[in-house]
């Protein structure tokens, strides 16, 4: 189970490494496919992720596999 934030994520064929960052919202579905962020109770949960490449890593990574 990854941690919500810092999670770090590495390939093991090409080296990238990346940092995720996760965060559970309460939601409300809009009929066109969009949802937005609510503060009420019984709404439904969404996960959202965002990810960076983390370049430092990624070097340590490939210069130990070479």
């Amino acid at each position: 189970m990854p941690e919500m934030k810092r999670y770090r994520m590495g390939c093991c064929d090409c080296g990238l490494v990346h940092d995720f960052e996760f965060k559970v919202i309460k939601t409300k579905d809009h009929k066109n496919g969009n949802f937005e962020q609510l503060e009420e109770c019984g709404s439904e949960f969404r996960v959202i992720m965002k990810a960076k490449r983390n370049n430092r890593s990624t070097a340590q990574v490939r210069r130990q596999t070479l």
